[in-house]
């Protein structure tokens, strides 16, 4: 096993460099472009630390992750953790179409066999570089130049996983993406990548896991380009269980075309420090999006959702709806921002975020906002934190309903709405009992 170590901009430099002597054997052309221009961007943006006018990192300290020593491995292999791990997601090859990446590298023993439907790939990045499907989109949703860990993503990243729906198509099995950290005697740094292009009236369900076999500290950095095209409609559910010293930067960008859907439920039970960057260009008339997200939190984890939504179309609408449970000395961000460009008429938006705190010492920050350059629209937007309600506990103790058992209802009730906007039954399961674990663990 060979890694590089990496932690100023000079180091990534020189270990970019090594990367690409030993990995890009065979790349096309434009990848290769685009991997060193993203590794000079990322030269110059450098990490997003605090400092003035900063404001979309105003939550978020991440000066750990700039000045951390992380490795970045160049060869895996297939341990017997990895087989564990994913007997544990509850998850059967035979229920889903499966992507396994251990590292950032794909795993053909762990993933399931070619999908036998003309014109759709579901498969690897690194086998599908020289594809037209590919080229022409990679890069381009996802900013490098003025987001620093899309950069180094870019400039990094190996493989990732590739998922191209021909028109007029209906995958009926969940696509099953997971992300696997394995165990290392040091920490490592992976740059997971997902492109997706749904065609014109065609639909599919993703899950998308990011977790690690063992408890050990690690950055991964992860970027999702998604392409809706016109009247397609994706399902889009994430799910981090990192372990529980993980880094993770999160990115994930959606283009609707006319009349198309997209619905996302992102879910955030693990990790140290969390930061998604959820960003929707609504960029066809008649498309809608929906937003869920709920997050538990607990010991100092720390979780940053902040979400943008461009409405550049008139005749478009979306909804956000993102739920939290805070315990100790824990800590998050929603940071909600909805535009609506000039001439976007009949527009309707509405955002959401409520917080239940369940220790005095747990801060949870809401931060709405919008643009709005247009006339004829309705917005919305309400936030609330706070602790159980009194009167819902005395009522249910007065039913006779123990004092635990009664809280562990009231907590549980609090997300059950974001949890069954969920439609794969199979990973609302494991969902459900992932948040059951969590939950129970927290109210001992």
């Amino acid at each position: 096993m060979t890694q590089i170590s990496c932690s100023s901009n000079d180091s990534y430099r020189s270990r970019f460099e090594n990367l690409i002597s030993k990995s890009s054997q065979g790349q096309p052309n434009w990848l290769k472009s685009l991997r060193e221009q993203s590794m000079n961007r990322f030269e110059t943006l450098g990490f997003p630390t605090e400092r003035k006018g900063n404001e979309e990192w105003k939550y978020t300290d991440i000066k750990n992750i700039a000045t951390s020593d992380f490795l970045v491995p160049y060869e895996t292999t297939l341990p017997s953790s990895a087989k564990k791990r994913l007997r544990q997601q509850g998850f059967d090859k035979q229920d889903f179409h499966q992507l396994v990446f251990l590292d950032g590298f794909y795993s053909a023993e762990l993933s399931s066999e070619a999908l036998q439907i003309k014109g759709c790939i579901i498969g690897p990045l690194s086998q599908a570089w020289r594809s037209h499907a590919v080229s022409s989109s990679l890069g381009t949703l996802a900013n490098s130049e003025d987001h620093a860990f899309t950069a180094l993503n870019t400039a990094f990243t190996r493989d990732g996983a590739f998922i191209h729906i021909p028109a007029n198509t209906k995958i009926e099995k969940p696509i099953n993406i997971i992300f696997l950290t394995l165990e290392w005697q040091d920490k490592i740094a992976t740059h997971p990548r997902t492109l997706v292009n749904v065609g014109k009236n065609s639909s599919a369900i993703i899950v998308e896991t990011h977790c690690s076999t063992e408890e050990t500290k690690y950055l991964s950095n992860a970027v999702s380009e998604i392409f809706l095209e016109d009247g397609s409609h994706l399902d889009h559910y994430r799910l981090q269980i990192h372990s529980k010293d993980a880094y993770h930067i999160g990115t994930t960008q959606v283009r609707l075309n006319q009349t198309s859907k997209f619905k996302s439920v992102s879910a955030d039970l693990g990790g140290k420090l969390i930061r998604n960057n959820l960003n929707i260009d609504v960029a066809g008339e008649n498309a809608s999006c929906i937003l869920n997200g709920l997050y538990i939190t607990n010991g100092t984890q720390h979780v940053d959702n902040h979400v943008t939504i461009d409405h550049s179309q008139p005749y478009t609408n979306s909804r956000e709806h993102f739920k939290g449970i805070l315990g100790d000395k824990s800590k998050t961000a929603f940071q909600g921002s909805i535009i609506i460009r000039a001439n976007s008429q009949k527009v309707d938006s509405h955002q959401e975020n409520k917080n239940l705190l369940l220790s005095s010492d747990a801060e949870a920050n809401t931060k709405p906002a919008f643009w709005i350059y247009a006339d004829d629209v309705k917005c919305g937007h309400g936030a609330s934190s706070g602790e159980l309600d009194k009167d819902a506990l005395f009522y249910l103790l007065s039913r006779g309903i123990p004092e635990k058992e009664a809280q562990s209802m009231l907590i549980k009730g609090f997300i059950t709405e974001i949890i069954e906007s969920v439609d794969c039954h199979t990973y609302k399961s494991h969902l459900e009992d992932l948040v059951k674990d969590k939950l129970s663990k927290m109210c001992e």
